[in-house]
């Protein structure tokens, strides 16, 4: 199960890898996220981008910090596909799905263990267009990696460009 899980992620890259060369000019923007994750009960902190091929295409790589609470800290780095639509002028509704890899380091007693897992995202979300170059959001993710299954539950506020 493990294998299947790299060998998606490393079709799902190479995939990506292409579309740069097959979009036009498209919307970017750079942010700062915050929330809570469901394993953890803690925090989390992270930076995010996306860029827009299409009007209802994006991808959305973001890393981002689970602070640690009884003994659980971790490290998260996801690839998303959004799928925005339009609901109003300033607001848009998208589902998302992608993979993750996610880094987890348990401080229980004497010992460290450390997990580093790849697994894949399934969510959705809302952003508010505030002005022409400023967008504000609201995401909900749920992570399946084997043993470490979590949800991640984000504000967020980025620049576009």
């Amino acid at each position: 199960m493990n294998y299947l899980i790299k060998y998606l992620l490393f079709l799902c890259i190479c995939a990506l890898s292409f579309l740069p060369s097959l979009a036009q000019k498209g919307e970017k923007n750079i942010g700062i996220i915050g929330g809570y994750n469901t394993k953890t009960e803690s925090a989390i902190v992270g930076a995010s981008f996306q860029y827009r091929f299409s009007r209802y295409f994006r991808i959305s790589p973001d890393i981002h910090f689970m602070f640690r609470n009884n003994n659980l800290s971790g490290f998260a780095f996801n690839g998303n596909v959004h799928f925005p639509i339009k609901m109003d002028t300033r607001i848009n509704f998208y589902p998302l799905i992608g993979v993750t890899y996610q880094s987890w380091r348990n401080n229980s007693g004497d010992e460290e263990v450390t997990a580093k897992k790849f697994g894949a995202n399934i969510g959705g979300g809302f952003e508010y267009m505030a002005t022409p170059t400023l967008k504000l959001s609201v995401e909900g993710k749920y992570s399946w990696i084997s043993s470490y299954p979590n949800a991640n539950f984000y504000i967020g506020i980025g620049y576009l460009f």
